[in-house]
């Protein structure tokens, strides 16, 4: 049977052995590629559950584990049975993108040469394996042989214990059954603290997360919400398939901890009749209770090692130290005199920490709970600490306070060792903080995460800067040669992002206090932002400085804003039309007959188009310092929500609440072009593709189509995010291949080219 599999460069290979029975047993392990194993169709019958499995990851790789029986007696190597359900789980520092190798094993038999990429399935008395890139294996037939032993598995630095059965068979069925490799699953590294880019969202939970922590293993995730909803679901697949759900108790979760063989997990937070519990991952049978506390757990953790211990920390004032499984309450540690907000184990169980409101740190023995010490002294920090993380090798200790400083503690002599001050403001509080391998990350309080450097605590490494809120605008403009995009927040912050790098800042100075509702720019270069707090802003992007200076104040709140060539803008607010010249207000049509949503301003800039909530597009003319209803009234098929003019001005689309998109011909007097189906809910923003072909659509459904204007039923459909509904778009580059980015969702990528995805409507 060819399977078609490529050889290439070699790649990481575990080893490891055991002794028993009549023989050593050895095991090599590599890697293969999922998509191969789809496309192929190479699963074997003891990986048919696995095509579940398989056929829900994207980018990341399987392993392919083959285990080899060697006997001493001259009686050939023989496979070992399929009992072996092996799953070993490998951390996510393992290789993910690698390609196909086969290794050479040498038995005491006879090699035959064979083309490489051919494997042949085995007879009664011959079974055939590639091992090698050019050998195949021939070995005699099986003896019955049944032993049990611990298989250790050594893959790049780490071993993996697991007892099982082997067991081995003689007939035809039992040779290929055998002979079938078991799957190794790598977990997919979607997350990077050295690259922060690589992220990924997790959007199941219904309502706002409070915390999340991986499984010890690497395969799973457990996420708890302000519900009390514990969601335990899949690190190694793009779409994090759910593996538990649990409701501990009513009320929300404020922390969770693992054992370190990843099957117990602790739950702690606001519950009505008990502040927390700890159970077994995958049945939710209890093993234990947390009890001893009369108020809210703010904290819990648990020691890595046996003897098994837990601890965790109250507002009563208290930490509580726990035995088991199953766990049982010990005895409460009262040395605080304010809230306990955080307990952490180091790494080797020896000692276990204690932070406070308060501004003090203490250090208990890991095993017994005795009091070690008091970090420095009598406080710790000037204002309550917020959180602590262990160094990997258990000696030093990081802290977060709202002094707005993190520091570093060497534990053994109780001295401080670094002092990182973040700045002076409210924002610069320290809520949290990680001590991850080599890297030491503290997060403020305006949700910027810090990367703090041992060699200069004045200057971080890096500052990830983004959105804390949902972003609600978009828009996009060439700055220097590049391409930058402009975000505006429910918070009335407006970022702005390298759209090739990512990387992203905020505008300096004190800008809107309210939710950001749509940005333009303007000839000049300006970014013209409209915002609930009712005002309009003139900002210059060169700077990206808010000066105080082009602020315009408006009579009521404004929704939309857009810009035309000579200084004029116009603005909708709520029962009101304005008209700027030169960043002052010249004009306004109050009460219009009809409450208006959305505006557009023809390139030319005579025209303006004005959508409104009955469902209708009213066209108006620029005359000067004034506005002219030219009495055209365009249908659309429910309340409007989004307009735009195409780029060279010769169509307008209109999208409305009844999910459609109507595209108006301007040369044609304002005709009806063609009208585009395909969202599932209100389509909220539109956005044309430069070469005015081609133009996007985002709806509440988060779906981004892609429409060719000539043909309604050529479209591509983009997946938006789950977290929010999609309320802004804007096109990059040309063609429908060009980038587009999408806010409430902010999302920048190339887009599938139509014809090679079907060319007809994807749905």
């Amino acid at each position: 049977m060819d399977f078609g599999l490529p050889v290439r460069t070699p790649v990481l290979w575990a080893s490891g052995s055991f002794e028993g029975g009549t023989g050593k047993c050895s095991l090599v392990a590599g890697h293969i590629c999922m998509k191969h194993l789809l496309t192929t169709g190479c699963l074997g019958p003891a990986q048919r559950g696995c095509r579940e499995f398989l056929e829900g990851v994207n980018e990341s790789y399987l392993g392919v584990l083959s285990l080899f029986r060697g006997s001493r007696g001259g009686g050939g190597a023989q496979p070992l049975g399929s009992s072996l359900p092996l799953e070993a789980h490998v951390s996510a520092r393992t290789p993910h993108r690698v390609t196909v190798q086969y290794f050479e094993f040498v038995f005491s038999h006879q090699w035959t040469e064979v083309p490489a990429d051919r494997v042949g399935y085995p007879g009664p008395a011959t079974r055939e394996l590639l091992l090698g890139t050019r050998s195949i294996w021939k070995a005699s037939a099986l003896n019955e042989m049944q032993s049990s032993q611990k298989v250790t598995l050594t893959l790049s630095g780490l071993s993996l214990e697991e007892p099982r059965t082997l067991s081995g068979g003689t007939r035809d069925q039992q040779l290929l059954q055998e002979s079938t490799e078991a799957l190794l699953r790598v977990p997919c590294p979607t997350a990077s603290t050295l690259n922060p880019a690589l992220a990924d969202i997790y959007t199941e939970h219904a309502h706002q997360v409070v915390v999340a922590k991986y499984a010890p293993s690497g395969f799973y995730i457990a996420s708890g919400d302000v519900s009390g909803k514990l969601r335990i679901w899949d690190t190694t697949q793009k779409e994090h398939l759910l593996k538990y759900e649990y409701q501990p108790f009513a009320g929300k979760i404020k922390d969770i901890a693992w054992t370190e063989d990843s099957k117990r997990i602790a739950v702690v937070g606001e519950g009505r009749e008990k502040f927390g519990a700890v159970f077994l991952w995958d049945s939710g049978s209890s093993v234990g209770e947390i009890t001893g506390h009369n108020k809210v757990i703010n904290s819990v953790d648990i020691k890595q090692s046996r003897p098994y211990r837990l601890a965790t920390g109250s507002d009563d004032n208290c930490a509580a130290f726990f035995e088991g499984p199953p766990f049982k309450f010990k005895f409460t540690i009262g040395d605080h005199n304010r809230f306990v907000n955080c307990v952490r184990f180091s790494p080797d169980g020896n000692r276990f920490a204690t932070a406070s409101a308060d501004g003090q740190i203490y250090i208990y023995d890991g095993k017994t709970g005795e009091k070690v010490c008091a970090l420095g002294g009598d406080k710790a920090h000037d204002g309550g600490i917020y959180a602590i993380s262990w160094s990997p090798d258990s000696t030093h200790l990081l802290s977060a306070s709202g002094d707005k400083t993190s520091k570093i503690w060497d534990v053994n002599v109780n001295s401080v060792v670094n002092t990182f001050t973040m700045g002076s403001t409210v924002l610069d509080q320290q809520l949290g903080c990680l001590w991850q391998k080599d890297h030491l990350l503290s997060i403020s309080l305006s949700g910027y995460i810090n990367y703090l450097d041992k060699n200069n605590p004045s200057k971080p490494l890096r500052v990830i800067k983004g959105h804390s809120k949902s972003i609600q605008c978009l828009t996009v403009h060439k700055n220097g040669g590049k391409s930058y995009i402009y975000s505006g927040s429910h918070d009335g912050h407006i970022n702005y992002w390298d759209s090739e790098t990512g990387e992203n800042d905020s505008f300096a100075g004190k800008g809107h206090t309210n939710q950001v509702s749509r940005m333009t720019v303007d000839e000049s270069g300006q970014l013209v932002s409209c915002s609930m707090d009712d005002t309009v802003r003139y900002t210059n992007l060169t700077l990206r400085d808010y000066s105080g200076q082009g602020v315009v104040k408006m009579d009521m709140q404004p929704k939309c804003v857009a810009v035309g060539p000579g200084g004029y803008a116009v603005v909708v607010c709520i029962g009101q039309i304005v008209l700027l010249k030169d960043q002052k207000k010249c004009f306004s049509i109050d009460n219009p007959g009809y409450e208006p949503e959305v505006v557009a301003v023809h390139p030319s800039g005579d025209m303006v188009a004005v959508g409104g909530t009955d469902g209708n597009v009213r066209l108006y003319s620029i005359l000067g310092t004034t506005l002219k209803d030219e009495g055209r009234v365009l249908e659309a098929k429910g309340p409007v929500t989004d307009v735009a003019y195409s780029h060279d001005g010769a169509f307008l689309a209109v999208c409305d609440a009844s999910k459609v998109v109507t595209v108006f011909s301007v040369a044609d007097g304002y005709s009806e072009n063609n009208v585009f189906y395909g969202h599932h809910a209100k389509i909220v923003c539109l956005a044309w593709s430069p070469d005015n072909e081609h133009f996007a659509s985002g709806g509440m459904d988060m779906m981004v189509y892609v429409w060719t204007l000539s043909d309604p039923e050529t479209r591509v459909k983009i997946q938006g995010d789950s977290c929010f509904c999609l309320s802004s778009l804007e096109r990059l580059s040309p063609g429908p291949e060009g980038p587009i980015c999408a806010s409430g969702l902010l999302f920048c990528g190339p887009l599938p080219d139509p014809q090679r995805d079907g060319g007809r409507a994807c749905s």
